[in-house]
């Protein structure tokens, strides 16, 4: 095997410089306590089997025995992380303690640096890292005999010394990690093996010597018995993971230990950590997972739940022998497949063409020449500048979900067809939510100079809406989801704000609106207005403290009741309900879901897929309380809150959240005469049934349907734009698939439209993870996606894009 020369460019979440020459940072102190701890834990036990079996029946031996195993079998841990030469500040204590810990392990620690070089070079990317065989098999029989004795391994271990030390080398591994060494590095190897062997003969003739019989049970054999806990540890870091990637956060696996735990392994538990930056010491390894873990996918608390998600990969590969699990990542980006603007007609005209990046979700445009000053990013700072992490300042994607477009700067002026007077009645728009702030963008890209005025009933912030129901698992606290201030947007989209407004009435035939702040008159309106969450009848003297998250004050609220620990009732299992119930499991807490219907995401998904969504969320902690309602809600006894279900039953909670649907908010479009029905009725130019009052968003119901998605909002946003700067223009939906934010589990759909006629069909050999709803005559029109098969949604986007006649919309509620 030659050398390879190929490199592997990974994924290392940023860290700040200074923190992380902290972090990097060996102390002698820090390591004696580590490995000393360890070594004296280990001398204590040993001394003890010693004692015992000099002073009591043989029988007594066994705990002990078996606590000393314990102890010996995780020193294996201390190996890995003592090669890096980052345990102790004093180089000679690091070798010293490495020296031990080998010989007492059987380890030949110079063999393996240079195996485990390639192992984080390579990791799992074979035949460039075969330090880790793969596909990983355990079976449980393994398992039990390991905390027992493992008798197999002392063999293989003696046979593989002896050879070495003979300065023979077998298979491809051995041959490509040694051979290709000078040969001082090879004699190195192979002396460390001479002297294993001359020290274990050695303690094995002082035991005959002496009659010390215990003595080799305690120092040459500790690690070969009651290794199980080692096995548990050890064997999470990569088993059933994906291979052949460039990204340690999926390849790798951290898991939480109780701090003895972690102690013995030497907070080898924090893998994804290691493995991104190997230079931090163990014991700051916790301190990296902090400042990093907004990035890195859910931890799984403790041995238990680590070995139920590694017993489901393990059975299910049974059956699918190529399957890997990849873990959900907090940066993955939002699936979409929104349809980019049409440039062409810009880019033939003869003018000077600008590069700039356009987000492949909202169409926020990023002009390097104007930069961004309100995010402090300067005008001139080139893309390839701007920080990995930054996100769209409208609808909160990633960096990387931007896209290079080219487009003239004399476009806007170019399109004014029919300018609107700049000092006349300004447009106003009713709503600060991403369908307010997205229009107002999109004006300012046609025209810069019209009066823009927007009233809203909260402070204005932006904010991405959807991050709401994840932003526990991903450590966003509430000021972390505002990306600007309504002062900063002002500034930014030359609008004035008038926040903390009430609109009380519209005088239509006036062209005024009244508000709590005084009367305002428009050229156009535009109601943004949105929609409430559903208030359920319940009953109870505690019925009132249930809670809704629909904004950001109200999720001020719900963190501020939110206890760090605890239990908490999910009413409703639609989209938003299952979203905070991943959220709220995958941050620790216990979750009851109840709902009427029989499953989750009734109204979404299939059965097949609706049932494995509900046992994959089920192993996170969330119990369905299925097929029944809450009829009440009082005053607990353990807890504060008790549910009466309809079925009977009593649930407790810390707290309760109210998760049911939306209801589009028309109250005021309907005091101003609107036609309205289950929302503000407006065509396909967004007009109401008044020709200078429009509405978008979650508050419109449009050819019978309800779009209470950010998807549908941006293409409403592009044509109201045009159709308020004089171009008129009807909204046109592509098909837009719905993202459910589950991140145990992905889940994408794009429904049917309501009413259809036909049925849902699995794929032969994705039962229970693609959907296709086909029509009759064999038309496929929907199909709904969960887990690993979420990744086909672009695939399916194309195909039903072709089967779609026109452009209608085929998101239902």
């Amino acid at each position: 095997m030659d050398r390879p020369t190929r490199r592997i460019d990974w994924y290392r979440t940023k860290v700040k410089p200074e923190l992380m020459r902290e972090l990097s940072e060996s102390s002698d102190l820090k390591g004696l306590f580590q490995a000393g701890g360890h070594l004296g834990l280990v001398a204590m036990s040993g001394g003890l089997a010693v004692f015992v079996s000099l002073n009591y029946a043989w029988f007594w031996l066994i705990p002990v025995l078996f606590v000393h195993g314990t102890f010996c079998s995780n020193m294996n841990a201390g190996v890995h992380e003592l090669i890096h030469e980052r345990v102790f500040k004093t180089p000679w204590m690091n070798r010293a303690a490495l020296s031990i810990i080998s010989f007492m392990t059987w380890w030949n620690h110079r063999f393996f640096l240079l195996s485990h070089n390639e192992h984080h070079k390579y990791t799992l990317h074979q035949p460039d890292d075969l330090e880790v065989t793969l596909p990983q098999h355990l079976t449980f029989p393994q398992i039990v005999e390991s905390f027992i004795i493992d008798y197999k391994t002392p063999f293989r271990k003696f046979r593989d010394h002896a050879r070495l030390a003979m300065g023979r080398t077998k298979g491809s591994w051995e041959e490509h990690v040694i051979r290709r060494e000078d040969k001082k590095t090879q004699q190195w190897v192979f002396n460390w093996s001479r002297i294993m062997l001359a020290g274990h003969g050695a303690v094995l003739f002082y035991s005959i010597y002496s009659g010390l019989w215990i003595l080799p049970i305690v120092v040459s054999l500790g690690r070969f018995y009651a290794g199980g806990l080692a096995l548990l540890v050890g064997a999470t870091q990569h088993i059933g993971l994906v291979d052949k990637v460039n990204d340690f956060r999926v390849c790798c696996r951290t898991i939480q230990l109780n701090r003895f735990f972690a102690f013995l392994y030497w907070n080898m538990n924090y893998h994804i950590e290691h493995h991104m930056y190997p230079v931090v010491p163990c014991y700051n390894l916790p301190r990296l997972h902090e400042a990093i873990k907004h990035e890195l996918p859910r931890t799984p608390k403790g041995l238990f739940e680590t070995w139920v998600q590694i017993a489901y990969i393990l059975n299910r590969q049974k059956y699918e022998p190529d399957y890997q699990y990849r873990a959900p990542l907090p940066t993955d980006p939002v699936e979409s497949s929104v349809d980019q603007a049409p440039v062409v007609e810009e880019m033939e005209k003869e003018v000077v063409i600008a590069k700039v990046w356009e987000c492949a979700l909202c169409g926020f445009i990023y002009d390097e020449e104007a930069g961004l000053p309100e995010e402090g990013i300067e005008p001139g700072t080139r893309w390839d500048d701007i920080a990995d992490d930054w996100i769209c300042p409208v609808c909160g994607v990633s960096k990387a979900q931007f896209k290079m477009i080219e487009i003239s700067r004399e476009v806007a002026a170019k399109k004014q067809a029919n300018p609107i007077d700049a000092y006349g009645d300004p447009i106003i728009i009713v709503g600060s939510g991403i369908a307010g702030y997205n229009l107002a963008r999109e004006i300012r890209k046609h025209d810069d100079s019209v009066r823009l005025m927007m009233i809203t009933r909260d402070g204005g912030e932006s904010y991405y809406k959807p991050m709401l129901s994840n932003a526990l698992t991903t450590g966003k606290h509430v000021d972390d989801l505002v990306l600007a201030e309504h002062a900063k947007m002002a500034n930014q989209l030359k609008l004035e704000i008038f926040t903390h407004t009430n609109v009380t009435e519209i005088d239509s035939e006036n062209k005024t609106i009244k508000t709590s702040g005084g009367d305002y008159k428009y050229h156009k309106l535009v109601l943004a207005l949105g929609a409430d969450q559903i208030s359920l009848p319940i009953q109870g003297n505690e019925a009132h403290q249930i809670l809704t998250v629909n904004d950001l004050d109200d999720f001020r609220k719900f963190t501020q009741a939110l206890p760090k620990a605890g239990k908490v009732a999910v009413i409703g299992a639609g989209l938003i309900g299952c979203e905070f119930a991943n959220d709220l499991a995958s941050s620790g807490y216990s979750v009851d879901v109840m709902d009427i219907a029989d499953r989750p995401l009734a109204q979404l998904l299939p059965e097949g897929l609706s049932k494995n969504l509900e046992f994959i969320l089920a192993q996170i902690g969330v119990s369905w309380q299925m097929g029944c309602s809450v009829s009440s809600i009082n005053k607990g006894t353990e807890r504060p809150y008790v549910c009466q279900l309809s079925d009977g039953r009593e649930l407790e909670a810390d707290l309760v959240l109210s998760a049911v649907g939306l209801r589009p908010r028309i109250e005021l479009a309907k005091q101003a005469g609107l036609h309205t029905n289950k929302g503000i009725v407006v065509d396909e130019s967004l007009a109401t049934s008044d020709p200078s009052i429009y509405a978008l968003g979650d508050c419109i119901e449009m050819n019978g349907e309800l779009l209470p998605y950010v998807m549908p909002i941006m293409h409403e946003t592009k044509a109201l734009a045009r159709t308020l700067t004089g171009d008129a223009a009807k909204v046109e939906y592509p098909v837009m698939p719905v993202t459910v934010k589950t991140a145990s589990c992905h889940v994408t759909i794009i429904p049917p439209k309501r009413g259809a006629e036909g049925e849902w069909r699995y794929p032969q050999g994705e039962d229970g993870y693609i959907a296709e709803f086909y029509e009759a005559g064999e038309k496929l029109t929907g199909v709904a996606l969960i887990g690993d098969a979420s990744s086909k949604a672009e695939s399916y986007v194309a195909r039903l894009s072709e089967n779609t006649s026109q452009p209608e919309p085929l998101v239902s509620v």
